[in-house]
């Protein structure tokens, strides 16, 4: 259960998930320590939960890349918590993630977390209330 914390991003992770998909979780799961460990990002699964004061000034949305690029640059991870979720099998629709849209969304995403030579030259608007970087 989650609770009311310091934290400002929790995400859900589960042990189950490639699994319950059917994949091969050995391959599964090294492939996101691969990602985890080129990004330099922090671990992240199933879902996230955040506050509004991360990605909202005001009105505005503030990310203008991806999420996990923008949690990477804009918060200390003593801010970033994590809780074991289920993983369930998918009872309608299926994905619309093929091989090459993966690949796409892998060199897009690889622009959000190095820029000129791994520091991001894009400015955020964000104040500095989370103890950032």
């Amino acid at each position: 259960m989650v609770t009311s914390s310091n934290y400002k991003v929790i995400f859900g992770m589960s042990e189950e998930k490639y699994k319950t998909k059917g994949k091969n979780q050995f391959l599964s799961n090294g492939l996101n320590h691969l990602l985890i460990f080129f990004w330099q990002k922090p671990p992240t699964d199933s879902f996230k939960i955040l506050k509004r004061e991360i990605v909202f000034d005001d009105a505005n949305f503030l990310p203008r890349l991806h999420f996990e690029a923008y949690i990477k640059h804009q918060l200390n991870r003593k801010f970033i918590g994590y809780c074991q979720v289920a993983y369930c099998k998918r009872y309608a629709g299926t994905s619309n993630h093929s091989f090459m849209k993966k690949i796409r969304l892998f060199l897009l995403f690889t622009s959000h977390y190095y820029v000129n030579n791994g520091k991001m030259t894009h400015t955020f608007s964000i104040a500095d209330p989370f103890n950032l970087y």
